[in-house]
């Protein structure tokens, strides 16, 4: 029986998702894989 108490895992795993180009940099920057001084049209 589930412990009602338990916090659950809420993942959802997308492949090939409709993002924006936008939302596409925002993820690099928010993960740090941006170079510095580089903008979305090089990521």
């Amino acid at each position: 029986m589930d412990n009602p108490n338990k916090i659950k895992d809420s993942i959802e795993i997308l492949v090939n998702p409709n993002i924006t180009p936008d939302e596409f940099f925002a993820f690099y920057e928010k993960n740090n894989l941006c170079e510095v001084g580089f903008g979305k049209e090089v990521a």
